[in-house]
């Protein structure tokens, strides 16, 4: 399990009391660059590198753009193109300061929104979405190359889907439910390996176990941090308070909100099971320990006479008739043993008889037909 130190990064921030809206870059970010798709009601062009000339000359032929920035290095390039689609400077701000909860901002002419969206190479790894939404752009702001949005580019190139002709709007709500939906591999991922460690978990205890329990449950929180600020920013999003989100979008909107609750729920439920096998795991451990102390302390029943008698015919004393006579028998040492095995027989048989030796560790199965079987040793 990864420590906290290796999975929280230090983000360079503008100084205290600095003025607001200061766009500072984090060293660590990714170099930038961009991906421009031009479209409007019949065509749509093939992703281009998204200079501000090839955005200028799309915007002047009165199509909508879908500008898609990767990498957050290049402050210069992402104040330019705030200043082009006239972004506020406080938007742009929690732009390249990640680490941002989803929320949703209107501002004049554009609404600006962010997400957490898992990585498709890293599960249970999340990264900041900020988009944009105005009257004819989206604009998209990711923090690293690699998202989900390969669905959208294809319905989006497709000439018989409908994309194109419903608006930026659309597009918008095209993108937050791919980020939403790509939520659920990572769950059904999550659940997959819940499944396995209860397997392993009823079949012995082992020390990792608890290591692998206690990292899923921080990535199921990961999960639930991201996810209930979403479904409030798209309840905002649904909200007729937003005028760049048309009716017949809004409408589209609810399906995004089921998929985000129907999340909430799968995570909520994976998270009591890892809490639930956590409690298997220290109650099997428990089982162990105490079979382990009730066989040391059967050995130390069926001894402690044996030590006694052992102790008691040590006594060699000599010269008094109240000594022990056996000391000078010829069978006394047999006689000595013998004594001590049935001692220790007859303890050993009235201990078995209580069935106080009964593996208390053994875990009942399901039958087939619906008995219960105990784990064979």
């Amino acid at each position: 399990m990864s420590s906290l130190r290796s999975r929280t990064r230090r983000r360079k921030r503008a100084p205290v009391g600095a003025r607001p809206g200061i766009l500072t870059a984090d060293p660590q970010a990714e170099d930038s660059a961009a991906s421009l798709i031009s479209f409007d009601d019949d065509t749509a062009s093939a992703p281009v590198p998204g200079t501000l000339e090839a955005i200028r000359a799309a915007r002047a032929a009165g199509r909508r753009v879908w500008l898609d920035v990767t990498g957050l290095r290049d402050i210069a390039f992402i104040g330019a193109v705030g200043a082009e689609f006239g972004l506020h400077q406080l938007a742009l701000e929690d732009v390249v300061n990640t680490g941002q909860h989803a929320k949703v901002e209107s501002f004049e002419g554009n609404v600006y929104a962010v997400l957490r969206m898992f990585r498709p190479d890293r599960p249970f790894e999340t990264e900041q979405i900020s988009l944009f939404l105005g009257a004819d752009f989206v604009l998209t702001f990711q923090e690293r190359k690699g998202d989900c949005f390969g669905e959208v580019r294809r319905r989006l190139a497709d000439p018989k889907a409908q994309m194109r002709r419903r608006g930026a709007d659309y597009l918008a709500y095209a993108l937050i439910d791919a980020v939403v939906d790509g939520h659920f591999p990572a769950l059904e991922r999550a659940g997959d390996l819940l499944a396995d460690l209860e397997d392993e978990i009823l079949a012995g205890p082992d020390p990792s176990q608890m290591l692998r329990l206690h990292e899923m449950r921080g990535r199921l929180m990961v999960v639930r941090r991201a996810m209930w600020p979403t479904r409030d920013m798209v309840n905002s999003l649904q909200r007729g308070d937003i005028p760049e989100m048309r009716e017949e979008t809004r409408v589209f909107l609810r399906d995004v909100h089921d998929h985000v609750v129907q999340i909430i729920d799968m995570n909520e439920s994976y998270r009591e099971t890892a809490a639930s096998l956590l409690e298997v795991y220290l109650s099997m451990q428990n089982a162990r320990m105490n079979e382990i102390i009730k066989i040391l302390t059967v050995v130390s029943t069926v001894f402690i006479p044996l030590s006694f008698l052992a102790g008691l015919w040590g006594m060699n004393f000599q010269g008094s008739p109240w000594n022990m006579p056996e000391l000078h028998w010829a069978y006394g040492y047999p006689m000595a043993l013998g004594v001590m095995a049935l001692v220790a027989g007859a303890i050993l048989f009235f201990i078995l008889r209580k069935g106080w030796l009964r593996d208390a560790s053994r875990v009942p199965r399901a039958h087939p037909h619906g008995e219960e079987t105990a784990k064979p040793h």
